[in-house]
Formats: structure tokens, sequence, C-alpha cells
């Protein structure tokens, strides 16, 4: 695994580069291999796991009703996906994520994650942290789309996306 990658990870700031192997010890980690247009997640599915792409690249996809295929985001090296769901105990994906290239994904249990191990570890504070970093920036990202969309006029739907610019 490429260390290094982990380290400038966003989910891992502030994780000491000697801590990050006991760290992925400690969370029972898995890694995976997908080949290009292979299903990571299906929409529906009840996920526990947050995914980190460590090589090639995520694409989360929406399919409506008529059968129409939305991107609603790429991921690439050092990113994760579909953190909000494994967080949400219970919760079916409303998309899909599916390698849009040879992908290498490391996934992480957030029951393991979330729930501090009996060493108690200093690392699951700051990987609590990181993660709650990651959640806020995804819901401000979205906000900052939905305030894009929402007006009727596509030239208010301008002004509010050169506004956001400036």
């Amino acid at each position: 695994m490429d260390y290094k990658l982990l380290e400038n990870a966003p989910l891992f700031k502030d994780v000491p580069p000697e801590e990050i192997n006991v760290m992925l010890q400690c969370l029972g980690t898995e890694e995976r291999d997908y080949d290009k247009g292979e299903t990571i997640f299906h929409a529906g599915d009840v996920i526990h796991n947050i995914g980190l792409v460590l090589t090639g690249r995520v694409q989360i996809e929406n399919d409506d009703v008529w059968g129409n295929k939305s991107v609603m985001e790429s991921v690439g090296p050092g990113f994760a996906f579909a953190e909000s769901y494994a967080c949400l105990p219970g919760e079916p994906l409303m998309v899909s994520a599916i390698a849009a290239e040879p992908s290498h994904i490391l996934f992480l249990d957030t029951g393991r994650v979330l729930t501090t191990c009996p060493s108690a570890c200093d690392f699951h504070t700051r990987l609590i942290r990181s993660l709650m970093y990651v959640l806020a920036g995804k819901n401000l990202m979205l906000t900052k789309k939905m305030d894009i969309i929402t007006p009727k006029s596509l030239r208010e739907r301008v002004m509010v996306y050169l506004s956001q610019e400036s």
C-alpha cells in the first residue's frame, strides 16, 4: 500500500506517518481491486464501509426512472466516497459507485472507525474529526450546488454561480 498517499488524504489528516500502519490494522481495513466499469456499490445496497481510492478513479452515478445515468461526482486517489451512507446504519444507497478506470480501493469499517478500541488509540479521535471535516466539506459543496440550481431562470443561476465564485 502507498502510505505516502494516505499521509496526504483528507481522511488521514493529522495522523503521523509512523502511525498509519498501526491504525489500519486496528481498523481492520480491507483492500480490493476493481476493473474499469465494475460496480463497487450498487444503488439500494446498505453499506458499512467507507471507500478510499488508492489508485484509479471512482464515479458516483445516479440512474433516474427513465434509465438516464448522471455522474454526480468523480473521486480520485486519496479521496473517500460513500462515507455519508456508511455512517447512517440501514440507509440504502441512492447512487452507485463505479470504477471509472482500474482502481485499488481501501475499505474502512465505520463501526470500527467510530468506536474507540479497547486500547483507546489516540488516532480514533483524529480520524473522527477528519471524517467530520470531510462530511462537512461535502455538505457545504452540495449546499452551494443547490443554491445554483434553485433559481428558476438561467440568468439567476448564472448570477448565483458568479456571486459564489467572487
